[in-house]
């Protein structure tokens, strides 16, 4: 009720902070298979049988199936991925297409937003069909008034790869050689950060942002089971790693820098220390 009295930039930011909170918690929601998240039952026609698809979000997007792949490199429409990338990321809910409208446009003016979200469906499953994806037709769903990815589709997505791995790791305490070995199989599906063409979405801010936060915790955990167990190679070469995708995370190049000098590479260790604090 005293929402007024702040400034308007206070406000801004504190409507902005509020919205993303509520996209991780939804994102969260639907992950985990939240009863209240119910959604319609997939489809597929009964006499074909599709592979699976996997998704690949961090770093870049691209998907394939059956050895066919298809990526943002394809076509330029921003619009196009956008919402494929949507779909796929909250693949667990049924979602409206004023949400969708919202998503997509959200800073236009359309003069029929639900013609061109339609358009938009058409185009997405027409790239898919015509890089043989598939199950492509059937591959994004629109039932009962709302939209969703086709989860009767088999599909893997790195991102929860990534997030199911470390869950796994995070309750290996007391075995430290299989949390390690979890943990490292985490860091190979982080490629980079969550879809960076599409960095300045609003619903990829709050989730790049958390599994970032997510692939920071993992490096530091994995580097520390690593110092334990002597090996300083290793430590050296995922630093080096998270270091190109976070240049200012200083754990990182502190980790890096201890490496060299457990391995007797002080000269080295005094290049990187200079050129990081030059």
């Amino acid at each position: 009720e005293n929402f007024h009295v702040f400034t308007p930039d206070l406000r801004f930011f504190l409507k902005k902070f509020i919205k993303f909170a509520i996209i991780i918690l939804v994102y969260i929601k639907a992950e985990r298979g939240n009863p209240a998240m119910a959604r319609k039952t997939p489809i597929i026609p009964e006499d074909e049988a599709y592979p699976p698809v996997q998704v690949s979000m961090l770093g870049g997007f691209r998907l394939q199936a059956n050895g066919h792949e298809v990526d943002e490199s394809l076509n330029r429409a921003r619009q196009l991925w956008n919402l494929l990338e949507y779909l796929i990321a909250f693949r667990h809910r049924d979602i409206s297409p004023d949400e969708l409208v919202d998503v997509l446009w959200h800073n236009d003016e359309i003069d029929n937003p639900s013609s061109a979200l339609k358009n938009l469906v058409y185009r997405v499953r027409t790239i898919l069909v015509s890089h043989g994806i598939p199950g492509a037709k059937n591959i994004i769903l629109c039932q009962r008034g709302t939209y969703s990815w086709n989860n009767a589709l088999t599909t893997t997505v790195d991102i929860k790869e990534f997030e199911r791995l470390i869950r796994e790791a995070d309750e290996k305490e007391s075995q430290p050689a299989e949390q390690l070995d979890l943990y490292m199989q985490a860091l190979s599906y982080y490629k980079g950060d969550l879809l960076p063409k599409s960095a300045f979405e609003e619903w990829v801010v709050p989730l790049s942002t958390y599994y970032h936060s997510l692939y920071v915790k993992c490096v530091e955990k994995t580097i520390r089971l690593l110092m334990d167990a002597g090996r300083y190679q290793e430590i050296a070469h995922i630093a080096q790693q998270a270091i190109v995708i976070d240049q200012f995370e200083e754990s990182f190049h502190e980790a890096l820098i201890l490496a060299q000098i457990a391995m007797g590479n002080q000269q080295r260790a005094m290049a990187h220390y200079e050129h990081v604090t030059s």
